[in-house]
């Protein structure tokens, strides 16, 4: 994914594993603050458990939304992926805490394999229910948010419309679209509401369709309604919301974040990875207010 290359990724998720790791630490030094040998050695183990549950369990959050989010909401999905991470997360953080020698034992005597393996019998349970929990609930609250827009789109399989065109072939297309017939779900509208297109909007399982003459719910994806507008002129402006060009008014910048008002002076808002594609479809004409 073209996101690993943002500076913001890698910003954004080295706060999460500070935030994290202080949370962690704290909560399993509780008691032993004058011994600066077993905080030295909780950090360690911190670290280690930190450094593998956050790629994994935003790995199983991915494949938690492309495999459930037909079946839930993509927040339920994610804490689903999240926590069945915690299984194999777990065991490679104890085999990495054995291996670096960071396996506390009374006396400081050093750990043998079946002295490992006692370990691993006698703590595994609990410690995939620490990770399960604990390390779920931090996920969600500190990365799901950042994720949450890539993570649904996957899920949802929606298409990422192209960069528009330059203008003249968007011309060519204006001139040529009374040749193709309008999208196969405009004829489910009931009669008041059908019309020329403005936009779609995802509603949890539904899609409101806004044309120039109302606007009216349809049980679909947005993806498929999306895939039936491939040949109309129009420009992708979140991930539950997409517009047709007879339907822009204007495009305004309010408080920072983009937004486009439709010819009803409605307003949709804009995600942050799809300014690109709509600054290039209105050719960067943004108005302030």
């Amino acid at each position: 994914m073209a996101v690993f290359h943002e500076k913001e990724f890698w910003r954004h998720h080295a706060t999460v594993f500070a935030v994290a790791f202080l949370i962690l630490t704290l909560s399993r030094a509780i008691g032993a603050f004058d011994d600066l040998a077993s905080i030295r050695t909780l950090a360690l183990q911190s670290t280690i458990m930190i450094a593998v549950a956050l790629p994994l369990q935003t790995a199983g959050a991915l494949l938690g939304t492309r495999y459930c989010g037909g079946r839930c909401t993509t927040r339920t999905a994610s804490l689903i992926g999240c926590i069945l991470a915690a299984i194999p997360s777990t065991a490679l953080a104890m085999i990495l805490i054995w291996i670096s020698g960071l396996m506390s034992l009374e006396g400081g005597a050093e750990a043998t394999r079946a002295d490992f393996i006692a370990w691993m019998r006698s703590t595994y349970p609990a410690a995939v229910i620490l990770h399960a929990s604990l390390g779920s609930m931090l996920w969600m609250v500190l990365s799901y948010p950042w994720w949450d827009e890539k993570i649904e789109t996957a899920a949802a399989g929606i298409p990422r419309i192209p960069t528009p065109a330059p203008e003249g072939a968007r011309d060519e297309m204006r001139r040529h679209a009374d040749a193709w017939s309008p999208p196969e779900f405009l004829r489910r509208l009931s009669p008041e509401n059908s019309g020329t297109l403005w936009a779609l909007s995802s509603e949890r399982h539904y899609v409101r369709v806004r044309t120039d003459t109302g606007s009216e719910l349809l049980l679909m994806r947005l993806s498929d309604a999306m895939d039936q507008c491939r040949h109309l002129d129009g420009v992708q402006l979140h991930r539950s919301h997409w517009i047709n060009r007879p339907g822009l008014d204007r495009v305004v910048r309010r408080s920072g974040k983009l937004e486009v008002v439709l010819a009803n002076g409605e307003s949709l808002p804009v995600s942050r990875s799809h300014q690109a594609d709509v600054l290039a479809f209105v050719q960067g004409d943004v108005s302030h207010e």
